[in-house]
């Protein structure tokens, strides 16, 4: 019974400990900085503080470097606030020890003796010229540093106030989007206000530390002559525990500013600091070749030291070498295209990003990253080598606007939000009510919601898409809607020439009917144009010797070479072993087969634009329904193929319109809806 209720306290003090523990502790932290001002400390438990000052001051420089965003740690302005405040206890310690023992305790003895080696002149000479750094530089840069920053802010407040109410008038941002952006707004001004009123405090801790440093010294030694003392001793030996006073009170201090110096000077955040540098000034080799050879040509002449020349010539070499093998940045331009045996004909296919952009081409795991794995995987899903990728900046588009260029062409263009994620919901109509709508390419619809919305919505199955990410998966669905543009010439050569290694017996028949590499890119650019990749090389070639005796045209010899690849195109369709697949009524069949119609060299499907407009509209809301974002079959006689590829090349779904011999006998097809008439009226 005693273990019991002896056990109740302290469990009530437990359970009570997360929510009075940080109350309780900072007030025991204020009593103990009072206490300390009155009454004396050991020696070892002023070095135990003082130690960890120089600590705590190394860790917020590492933080200051690390974080991505500087205005975020809201901590900082009051961590400067106080740590200052405990350097000025802490140093008063430090001249109570001295007045009242003749000793400082034994950091303070260790600093100052090795400051100065001994010499107790050269020892106050570093600590005066530490005092003047603080002093000129650190703090008044960091004052004036915050300080503009701060006017800055506030003075652009009502401009960014009215951009977001024009925002939210055209329906680009929700009222809770601009609610959130006006208060991270306000809390960057109220940042950089408070960091400009630590800055000041800094400064004045730095003239504070060097008076109380110098009444130290002047004291001791007046108190030691007083008592009998060599005057010459005296001096020295308070001047050196002076110098570790000022050590021990203006290094974390230099340190402290110094991290908030770096803080404030970042006008940009997504990343840490050393990335951002790593990103931004290893540019090329050149600076650092450059560099290299002035420093080894510094070192080869007379009388100048070898050792340390050579060896940072020969690093800064290393660092060209290392910096040639990054991803290379020129003329605004940045290569994604992750090598790769087209990787010479980097700039064909361009991504161009508006200003506000430009982060996600500079953030780790960004659009960097997220270009050469989309690069991949349209090769893998086209069947050829689709072109590198770069990346550059256009002063043409609007701030959240990118486009994707072929040449001299777009291909298409878009916006994406940084910061936010693209919510895009497992099935069609499960649209959840928080967020910004957006849409897809291929037709599928999401919303732009807030990170910390993410979660929750990743816990019901959605699809959540980064910035980067949703420009990259339009950039797959542009590579794939286009891929007969992009299979130029020199591709289709290339293609053969890896099959003529291969089959060098197959070349001889090509070329004895005329085959060559204009009628490959042909025939292919007609199956990319039909949905079909050309993976199975040789089946096309052999199809094309056979049909091109005939005089048939590169829109025949492809439907005539459709058949042989039934195999491969049935494993391009399917999705978890299974083709998803809409029949057409043969009522619309015989629609389509009276439309066909040539123009520009294709067959197309000549309607009225209202009727076209129907086709596209039902095709939309099936492919969306039935497809979301996977291909689906629309099965269709020969006659009607042709008509309603250009049907479906016009809608955003992923449709490809095949016949049935098109499709392997053992393909396993499920018919997910039937077109009807009555679905066009």
């Amino acid at each position: 019974m005693r273990s019991a209720l002896s056990a109740g306290p302290w469990r009530a003090l437990a359970g009570a400990w997360p929510a009075l523990g940080p109350r309780m502790a900072g007030l025991a932290l204020a009593a103990a900085a009072v206490l300390v001002l009155v009454a004396p400390l050991p020696a070892m438990a002023v070095d135990l503080l003082l130690a960890v000052s120089l600590g705590a001051a190394a860790g917020v420089l590492l933080l200051a470097v690390a974080t991505p965003d500087s205005v975020r740690l809201t901590s900082m302005p009051p961590l400067l606030v106080l740590t200052s405040l405990a350097r000025i206890v802490l140093c008063l310690c430090v001249t109570r020890l001295v007045l009242v023992a003749g000793e400082g305790g034994g950091l303070v003895a260790t600093l100052g003796a090795v400051a100065g080696a001994g010499d107790p002149i050269a020892a106050m000479g570093l600590l005066v010229v530490l005092v003047i750094v603080q002093l000129v530089m650190v703090t008044a840069g960091v004052g004036r540093m915050a300080e503009v920053a701060a006017r800055f802010a506030l003075d652009a407040l009502p401009g960014k106030q009215m951009g977001l109410d024009t925002a939210v008038g055209g329906g680009h941002l929700s009222a809770r989007e601009a609610q959130g952006e006006v208060a991270r707004l306000e809390h960057e001004a109220n940042f950089y206000g408070a960091m400009d009123g630590a800055g000041r405090l800094l400064r004045g801790e730095a003239v504070a530390a060097a008076a109380i440093v110098a009444l130290t010294a002047v004291a001791g030694a007046a108190r030691a002559v007083g008592g009998g003392g060599d005057l010459a001793e005296a001096a020295r030996h308070y001047a050196l525990l002076a110098t570790g006073q000022g050590l021990v009170t203006i290094v974390p201090a230099l340190v402290m500013a110094a991290a908030a110096a770096v803080m404030v000077s970042r006008s940009a955040h997504g990343s840490p600091l050393v990335e951002e540098l790593g990103a931004q000034m290893m540019v090329g080799p050149w600076p650092l070749a450059a560099a290299a050879v002035a420093l080894i040509g510094l070192g080869l002449l007379p009388g100048v030291a070898k050792l340390p020349t050579l060896l940072g010539g020969a690093a800064l070499a290393v660092g060209a070498w290392w910096v040639s093998t990054r991803p290379e940045r020129r003329d605004g331009r940045l290569d994604a295209s992750g090598g790769g045996d087209q990787a010479g004909r980097a700039g064909e296919l361009t991504v161009e990003l508006g200003m506000g952009l430009l982060e996600l081409a500079e953030e780790s795991g960004g659009l960097m990253e997220a270009l050469p794995a989309t690069r991949r995987r349209c090769s893998q899903e086209l069947g050829f080598a689709v072109p590198a990728v770069t990346v550059r900046d256009s002063l043409q588009l609007r701030a959240t606007e990118y486009a994707l260029v072929f040449r001299a062409g777009t291909l298409a263009h878009g916006t994406v939000r940084p910061g936010r994620l693209l919510a895009v919901p497992p099935l069609a109509g499960a649209m959840p009510d928080v967020g910004q709508p957006a849409e897809l390419p291929d037709g599928r619809a999401g919303v732009w919601v807030a990170p910390e919305e993410g979660g929750e919505l990743a816990a019901l199955d959605y699809e959540l898409l980064t910035a980067a990410q949703a420009l990259a998966e339009h950039l797959h669905i542009a590579v794939r809607r286009h891929a007969e543009q992009i299979f130029d010439l020199e591709a289709a050569a290339g293609a053969l020439a890896e099959l003529w290694r291969e089959r060098p017996a197959l070349r001889g028949a090509a070329e004895a009917t005329g085959m060559g590499a204009p009628i490959f890119r042909q025939v292919c650019g007609e199956l990319l144009r039909t949905g079909v990749p050309p993976h199975d090389r040789l089946s096309i070639v052999e199809g094309i010797i056979d049909a091109l005796p005939g005089g048939a045209e590169p829109e025949r010899i492809a439907l005539a070479v459709r058949p042989r690849l039934a195999g491969m195109l049935s494993d391009h369709l399917a999705v978890d072993g299974r083709i998803r697949a809409i029949v057409i009524a043969p009522e619309l069949e015989d629609e389509l087969a009276a439309s066909a119609h040539r123009e520009g060299g294709h067959t197309v499907a000549a309607l009225m634009p209202a009727r076209a407009g129907a086709w596209v509209d039902l095709l939309d809301q099936v492919g969306s329904e039935h497809g979301w974002g996977r291909p689906v079959a629309m099965v269709v006689e020969d006659d009607g193929l042709l008509p309603l590829v250009s049907l479906c090349r016009q809608a955003r779904p992923w449709l490809v319109p095949v016949r049935a011999i098109d499709l392997a006998p053992e393909a396993h097809v499920e018919y997910v809806a039937r077109l009807e008439p009555e679905q066009l009226d």
